[in-house]
């Protein structure tokens, strides 16, 4: 998963779908068959206090949505489990992450429950 700490760096969205894109060429050059999935990335709460979290969640959409159409425009299988974290302000619900950011022990089940479909197969 890539994008929170760029965000905060202020790294600009196209730049991080940019490094993507070169991760993922990369891959496949060296190993053509691997199965690439892109997955979109966490909301985050207000107890991350980096920066403003309704900020970076703005920004979290919009680069998921580039990811999105990233995936859509590589033949890839985008794993969209940004809503399955949201609490009712549209932030990372606090039962997942005391810090607003890293998840806690339910946040990685509910994580390994979204995506072990896609990955066992």
């Amino acid at each position: 998963m890539i994008g929170v700490n760029d965000l905060v760096s202020e790294r600009p969205i196209n730049m991080i779908v940019d490094t993507y894109t070169q991760i993922i060429n990369k891959i496949y050059t060296a190993l053509p068959s691997t199965k690439i999935f892109i997955q979109s990335v966490l909301p985050v709460s207000d107890s991350f206090k980096c920066c403003g979290a309704g900020e970076i969640n703005e920004e979290i959409i919009i680069l998921n949505e580039k990811l999105k159409a990233l995936a859509s425009n590589n033949h890839l299988i985008y794993l969209d489990i940004h809503p399955h974290f949201l609490d009712c302000q549209g932030k990372l619900d606090k039962k997942y992450s005391k810090d607003g950011l890293h998840l806690l022990k339910y946040g990685y089940l509910v994580w390994k429950i979204m995506i072990e479909k896609y990955v066992n197969e």
